[in-house]
């Protein structure tokens, strides 16, 4: 009798010590399944341009937003020109893309015109439907642009590189590339386009690799 019951707790001690190893082992496994999860989602998170959130420009600390009014502008110190202000944009357009100036009267980039009203307004009450901003090589960009510290969303900035753009953004829908022309005195350079319906994103990169023109455009903001 004896024997039986020492025979029966070494078989309950080795099921048990099974037991025990299992559920580590399970536990383990879990845990580090849920360690990768954090780290592909940490390191692979982008953004998509169909989100107006993504759709702005910083300037002298200062954000302007897709819908913005481009009068605004004024508290960093720019204006419009003169003679844009009052050209009329029809109901539900926008004009080509109008220069900013410094307070020196130098242009410093665009802006794109929108009317998102039901009515024709000028070109004073016009809301921000579009930025452009810098050259088709960075060595071109003026120096007076330069010193507004302009950025945009993810933190790309004139100076970036395409690396930069993709963690953002990821890949671009499309690509192509430009070689240099001497005889027109233009240097080689590449654009990367992220393009969603009236929403999109443009990007020049220099033949030094530095991205020096930076556009978007978001006529549908309100969506």
């Amino acid at each position: 009798m004896k024997k039986i019951i020492i025979i029966l707790c070494s078989i309950i001690v080795v099921l048990a010590v099974g037991l025990v190893a299992v559920i580590l082992f399970k536990g383990g496994k879990e845990n580090n399944n849920s360690d990768d999860s954090k780290h592909v989602s940490s390191t692979e998170k982008t953004y998509s341009i169909k989100d107006n959130e993504v759709y702005l420009i910083k300037v002298k600390g200062k954000v302007f937003k897709a819908g913005d009014k481009i009068s605004n502008v004024s508290q960093v110190g720019l204006k419009q020109k003169d003679s844009d202000l009052n050209k009329t944009i029809p109901s539900n357009r926008y004009l080509l893309s109008m220069s900013l100036l410094n307070d020196v009267n130098k242009s410093v980039f665009k802006v794109v015109p929108l009317n998102s009203t039901d009515k024709t307004i000028n070109v004073s009450d016009a809301v921000i439907g579009g930025v452009e901003v810098g050259d088709i090589n960075y060595s071109k960009i003026p120096e007076d642009t330069l010193k507004l510290n302009i950025e945009f969303f993810g933190g790309i900035k004139l100076g970036s590189t395409y690396e930069d753009i993709v963690k953002v953004f990821g890949e671009p829908d499309f690509e192509n590339e430009f070689k240099a022309d001497e005889k027109y005195n233009m240097p080689a350079y590449k654009t990367y386009t992220y393009s969603s319906g009236y929403k999109g994103f443009k990007f020049i990169i220099d033949d030094n690799g530095k991205v020096s023109q930076i556009e978007w455009n978001d006529y549908d903001y309100n969506e």
